[in-house]
């Protein structure tokens, strides 16, 4: 899809909010979203597929908050990626 052309003819929907979705899912109070890139990749990727199920045009990664000071000595760029590839693998 060419974003740009498709802006030009209709609404584009997007996901929604990640962090409660995970939570309904089971994400510990105070654990942080991103590890669950990799440690429960499948509830993320449930997740994706439920926003493409009801309508969303587009999903956005589960790294809202992946940065080193919020994931202080975890791996940033893994949790990223791992991200990543689970909302690309939700739109295949």
């Amino acid at each position: 899809m060419n974003i740009r052309e498709e802006l030009g003819r209709r609404v584009l929907i997007l996901d929604g909010a990640m962090g409660t979705m995970l939570q309904s899912a089971g994400l510990p109070a105070g654990q942080e979203p991103e590890l669950w890139n990799v440690q429960r990749p499948e509830a993320v990727l449930d997740i994706h597929r439920q926003y493409l199920a009801a309508g969303a045009d587009i999903v956005t990664a589960n790294t809202f908050g992946a940065n080193s000071v919020k994931l202080s000595g975890r791996p940033v760029e893994e949790l990223a990626a791992a991200g990543v590839r689970l909302a690309r693998q939700a739109v295949e």
